[in-house]
């Protein structure tokens, strides 16, 4: 599959899509079904084998969830909405505190978080024990807020400040992170 799929149709509104499985039932119960589908399909102007498909997982109307069809989670997303935004506020805490992550660390952390949380992940993660690529640029363009690189060379200035005190004040901040979030591990 490409990399950046676009829609040619438009998303049928949940609305107009819950009306038309409430139909569809009134019409089972009356037991006209068979001539229902079509009729009800193109009376809401939907395809009738998505009016099928949603009707087949939908047995029971009175009791749809409040997040069905909605755009919080895709089908295939491998973290939650808040596991992800838990994982963006570590990352940006550890960038404000000058501890910034390379792509690859942050794929093995995010490997860990998986494993550590007992989330289902695609088996070569199992394999290379880190996150996909294809995963990381996709979440990457999810959270436009990170800015993740390389590591570049420390000037002698900035290396001639880094020293016992300074180090140890660091310590203590990041054992004061590491209490406020315990389900991170540590790389």
């Amino acid at each position: 599959m490409v990399r950046t799929y676009y829609r040619k149709t438009e998303k049928v509104p949940r609305e107009i899509l819950i009306g038309a499985l409430r139909h569809l039932k009134l019409l089972d119960n009356l037991n006209l079904q068979k001539i229902a589908y079509r009729k009800v399909a193109e009376g809401f102007g939907i395809p009738k084998s998505t009016l099928f498909s949603h009707y087949q997982k939908v047995k029971d109307l009175d009791s749809i969830p409040e997040n069905y069809l909605s755009n919080e989670v895709h089908n295939r997303q491998i973290l939650k909405y808040k596991e992800e935004e838990e994982l963006v506020e570590y990352l940006k805490l550890a960038m404000e505190s000058n501890h910034s992550l390379t792509p690859s660390e942050v794929r093995k952390l995010v490997y860990s978080f998986v494993i550590g949380n007992g989330i289902k992940c695609p088996l070569m993660w199992h394999e290379n024990h880190t996150a996909g690529a294809d995963w990381f640029t996709s979440f990457m363009k999810r959270n436009k807020c990170l800015s993740l690189r390389k590591a570049e060379a420390t000037s002698q200035a900035r290396a001639a400040g880094f020293n016992y005190p300074v180090v140890n004040a660091y310590q203590q901040q990041l054992g004061a992170i590491f209490a406020l979030k315990p389900n991170l591990p540590d790389i």
